[in-house]
């Protein structure tokens, strides 16, 4: 969790350098653990971890901390995921609203990918994609991981021109606030 925080607070600095304004969503207080929610007539959502904008653009931004991408040994490619639950939400809440929902990964340098190949090292940086097109490009889906399930992108998929938006030393350039 506090490495959650700490990363969205590095990607939160980082957009704020590129002229963002960011509004943060934080978790409700109730009984039992809820973490930010999106109150809708057709029912609650889970929500994404900011808000962003500028004159010329506001999107949302659901950010994730993950020592490294898996191994997908079936693909033989680097992969991250979401908790399918989450992800379906996310899909919804997108559908409903007029702004982008990005889904952003930080990698640090040097994590160690379960089942990494011998000699390979699994890239670092941030990398995302937004939902929509994200959604034409899922790799696989499984039962296997999560209380739900778990959706899978290739790292391919969460670059830009085959890089990712930026290095982890971009990101965590002027640390956490």
């Amino acid at each position: 969790m506090r490495e959650g925080k700490t990363a969205e607070s590095l990607i939160a600095n980082w957009l704020k350098r590129k002229k963002y304004s960011v509004f943060p969503a934080y978790e409700i207080v109730e009984p039992e653990y809820k973490g930010p929610r999106i109150f809708s007539v057709e029912g609650d959502l889970v929500a994404p971890d900011l808000f962003l904008f500028n004159r010329e653009r506001a999107f949302f931004a659901e950010v994730k901390s993950k020592a490294a991408f898996t191994w997908h040994r079936l693909t033989r490619s680097y992969q991250d995921g979401i908790d399918r639950r989450h992800w379906m939400d996310y899909l919804k809440l997108r559908h409903r609203m007029p702004w982008p929902l990005w889904l952003l990964f930080l990698h640090a340098p040097g994590g160690e990918a379960k089942d990494n190949p011998k000699g390979m090292i699994p890239p670092s940086g941030l990398f995302g994609g937004e939902v929509l097109p994200l959604a034409r490009c899922i790799d696989h889906e499984s039962d296997r991981w999560g209380s739900g399930g778990m959706v899978y992108w290739r790292c391919e998929d969460l670059m830009i021109a085959g890089k990712p938006f930026a290095t982890y030393e971009e990101v965590c350039e002027g640390g956490v606030p």
